[in-house]
């Protein structure tokens, strides 16, 4: 049930002051007001300059809407329409509006992005039971964390009411249908996959996973910007398969070869690689962390 309108105009990037973006020239700044393309979104990320594309949708609705209240009743299907509608029309603005505070309140003090835009995410629609954001590709895949979160606390915490979610990760100059398009087909493989999940990357998780290949993301991502990792680390990781008796083996032999015990330990790699990359979420933190220490 999408609304597809504006919810409110401060869920739009817009420049706080004049700024010479990149693919401009000298005389063709970002004048103050303005509304950001997505070329100038994607300089706001970190590493990589991409815009990540993310569409969410409330699980089963219809079904619960219809059978899933006990007593029936056409007042109570309304009321938690209502409620569900209310989520996404009235806090999803206040989640992208924080969210963005929080980014701009952790970049170091001397990163000029911080003082460009006051929300780097364009909110396309939510309404309904869905949402569609476009933003930095960093941004939005943490955002995909919060919203599900503040969704699964709204309702209680219910285990019968979920959220599954499609995000990828494209060039700022990728048409806007192609991207939804993609977008929908990961969301659409979560749902296939079980629901309550979230596909990134390639990869369908359930959120605590994708929670977990985050943060090892991110961490993986500041050890090689710190000098502790090799850069091809991540990608000796992606061709790392599963499937091959040895995997666990050639993971211990490389890692030792190629960064110290107390980088190994500090990351609790051995672990993390070994639980997460079954379930595909190796791939999700490999490819956050290459794409954050890419430079732009």
């Amino acid at each position: 049930m999408t609304c597809g309108i504006w919810l409110n105009p401060s869920i739009i990037p817009v420049a706080r002051h004049r700024w010479l973006a990149p693919g401009r020239s000298i005389g063709e700044e970002v004048r103050e007001g303005e509304t950001l393309d997505f070329g100038e979104i994607a300089a706001l990320s970190d590493g990589a300059e991409m815009i990540g594309v993310l569409k969410m949708d409330v699980d089963r609705l219809g079904s619960i809407l219809s059978s899933g209240m006990s007593p029936p009743s056409i007042s109570r299907s309304a009321t938690l329409s209502d409620a569900i509608d209310l989520f996404f029309s009235g806090w999803l603005p206040r989640i992208c509006l924080s969210h963005a505070e929080s980014w701009r309140n952790g970049l170091p003090p001397d990163d000029e992005r911080g003082d460009l835009v006051e929300n780097p995410f364009y909110v396309l629609y939510s309404g309904g039971d869905d949402l569609m954001i476009i933003g930095p590709w960093d941004g939005v895949i943490h955002l995909a964390e919060r919203i599900e979160t503040d969704f699964t606390l709204y309702c209680g915490e219910n285990p019968d009411i979920t959220i599954s979610g499609g995000i990828v990760v494209v060039k700022p100059n990728t048409p806007v249908q192609i991207s939804s398009n993609l977008a929908s087909s990961a969301l659409e493989r979560s749902k296939s996959r079980g629901r309550n999940r979230i596909t990134a990357f390639g990869e369908t998780v359930g959120w605590e996973d994708y929670r977990e290949a985050i943060r090892f993301g991110e961490e993986l991502a500041q050890a090689i910007l710190a000098g502790d990792v090799p850069r091809t680390f991540p990608h000796f990781l992606l061709r790392l398969d599963e499937h091959d008796i040895n995997w666990v083996p050639k993971l211990y032999y490389v890692a030792s070869r190629r960064m110290s015990l107390e980088t190994i330990e500090k990351l609790n790699l051995f672990d993390r690689v070994t639980r997460l990359k079954p379930r595909g979420g190796v791939t999700i933190a490999t490819s956050y962390a290459i794409l954050k220490t890419r430079s732009p």
